[in-house]
């Protein structure tokens, strides 16, 4: 999940101790703030009418936060179990002096089913955003080095970087690339020196 961060004003500000607030429901047992660690980040300083984005992670285990690459501004959500969990507001100290919060929920629809809805102002529950933990036995991180938007010509041939990385728990023993009917892939294998092309290709370990 991206959060944007954006400086209106006309000069330099800084936000420190920034972090989401996080319930949830764990499978099989009661929630407890014990199930879950969630990063706080010390300071993120925005030049004038910049836009930063925060990328917030929701991992399972030690061994994704260390395996990641990130190109955003990192704030992981590390659960200590399978579980869902509900992000319902960003807090920050604004200037490392101002205490702030603001909520992540968006106002669920205006309901007009019946005609009592139709004539008072009745709304659908709240949305939260909802995040699902699940358990990394076998998890693959697969990221552009450049993530930029991609944009090729009629013919044209890019060169593009994948970092991938096994951040589960067992190992990984074939990796599918898939892409559409119309779509060739070029693979570079650097142990071997030769290149594999094929619309659909199974990379084997």
């Amino acid at each position: 999940m991206d959060l944007v961060v954006h400086n209106p004003f006309d000069t330099e500000v800084n936000l420190s101790e920034l972090t989401v607030t996080v319930t949830g429901i764990p499978s099989g047992s009661e929630w407890s703030p014990e199930l879950v660690d969630v990063e706080i980040l010390d300071e993120i300083i925005l030049d004038p009418k910049e836009t930063r984005t925060v990328n917030i992670v929701g991992l399972f285990n030690r061994l994704e936060q260390a395996n990641l690459l990130y190109f955003k501004i990192p704030l992981s959500i590390l659960a200590r179990q399978p579980m869902t969990l509900q992000i319902s507001h960003v807090s920050y100290m604004f200037l490392s002096l101002l205490p702030a919060m603001e909520p992540l929920v968006t106002r669920g629809r205006r309901l007009q089913d019946t005609p009592h809805q139709r004539q008072n102002k009745i709304y659908a529950p709240d949305d939260v955003i909802k995040v699902e933990i699940e358990d990394a036995i076998q998890r693959l991180s697969a990221q552009f080095l450049d993530d930029s938007r991609l944009v090729l010509y009629h013919g044209e041939c890019r060169e593009m970087r994948i970092w991938l990385s096994n951040v589960g728990t067992q190992a990984i023993s074939e990796i599918w690339l898939v892409g559409g009917e119309d779509d060739e892939f070029c693979v570079d294998q650097s142990e071997t020196g030769t290149r594999l092309m094929a619309p659909l290709l199974r990379l084997l370990y």
